[in-house]
């Protein structure tokens, strides 16, 4: 069977793609294009095979166990196993991910070809999982760059699903800010300190937003497989994204958000145990019975976040263009 391939570089992990057909590299480029290179410089190189063939069961290392199962969009069947220096995601029925942490070597095996577009899914779980041993820890929330008076500084915005984050995200590109991901930051540290960055992946635009921000009609969108959802390719928003490539930015503030009111803007500063409260409850999963290195390097992360970077709770109201002036006269954090 003919192999074909090639390599991307993000961050300072490399990830070297090798695939049986090509197509499956048509969805590796679609999640990771901008990253690829004509070789991995990185002393971080990951092996990723991506593959169709049979599911089969069992065969677990010693201490797998399964830690989360349940429904993601657009309504697959997810199960996650872990063990020591081993992570498996299966989407049942249509694919699956193993992932040898140790060796940094990573399998996609998918059912068949009219299921090539669900390798999206595990391509993510390997890429985090790459970025995580890299010191880079995921974290699911937006992250905007705005502008202050000493250049751009980055911005975290932390919500549960269907509260807004996105549309706050895409209304504060209005003000001059500017969107590096809506959905997926990374937090790092740097030798100048901490630092956040967005992964500039495909944006979910759902059709309460697009009521809200007429704007986005007139961009190109594409249909989703998600329910009342778009999808806008992240090079399409122009100059409201920021840059060709990531670029770790000191971060000014952590929004956490509430569910958005019909009133007005509400900010109130959060004390530190709170905001990492919020923070966690969507981003750390220890493993119990597992050397979970991993959890305790995020967890130690955000926990210098939100000591060192002010965090306020944010409950948006219905005059989205004023946003941005809010935060601003609010939080100072503009100068």
């Amino acid at each position: 069977m003919k192999r074909c391939g090639t390599c991307y570089q993000v961050a300072n992990v490399g990830l070297r793609v090798g695939v049986d057909s090509p197509e499956l590299l048509d969805h590796a480029d679609a999640l990771l294009g901008r990253f690829r290179m004509s070789r991995c410089h990185s002393s971080q190189v990951w092996t990723l095979n991506l593959r169709y063939g049979r599911l089969t069961t069992g065969g677990d290392r010693d201490g797998t166990r399964r830690i989360w199962s349940g429904m993601v969009p657009p309504g697959f069947a997810a199960t996650n196993y872990a063990g020591p220096e081993y992570r498996r995601l299966e989407l049942t029925g249509l694919g699956r991910v193993e992932v040898d942490l140790r060796r940094r070597r990573a399998v996609i095996t998918l059912r068949s070809p009219d299921q090539a577009q669900k390798s999206g899914y595990f391509l993510m779980a390997v890429l985090c999982a790459g970025l995580t041993r890299s010191g880079h820890f995921p974290l699911h929330a937006a992250c905007l760059a705005m502008p202050t008076e000493r250049g751009f500084r980055g911005v975290l915005i932390v919500a549960r699903s269907g509260t807004g984050k996105s549309t706050t995200s895409f209304a504060l590109t209005s003000a001059g800010w500017k969107l590096m991901g809506d959905d997926l930051a990374l937090l790092c540290r740097t030798e100048q300190g901490l630092a956040v960055w967005g992964y500039p992946r495909v944006c979910h635009v759902r059709r309460p937003t697009l009521d809200l921000l007429p704007w986005l009609r007139e961009l190109p969108l594409r249909r989703s497989n998600l329910e009342n959802t778009s999808e806008l390719p992240f090079a399409a928003l122009g100059d409201r994204g920021f840059g060709p490539q990531p670029c770790p930015l000191k971060p000014a503030m952590v929004l956490v958000l509430e569910r958005p009111n019909g009133t007005g803007h509400r900010c109130e500063r959060l004390d530190p145990v709170s905001a990492l409260a919020a923070i966690c409850q969507e981003n750390v999963q220890p493993i119990e019975g597992c050397r979970d290195v991993d959890a305790r390097e995020t967890f130690a992360s955000l926990a210098d976040l939100v000591r060192q970077t002010p965090a306020y709770l944010l409950s948006v109201g219905p005059k989205l263009d004023s946003i941005g002036d809010f935060l601003l006269s609010e939080t100072g954090a503009g100068q």
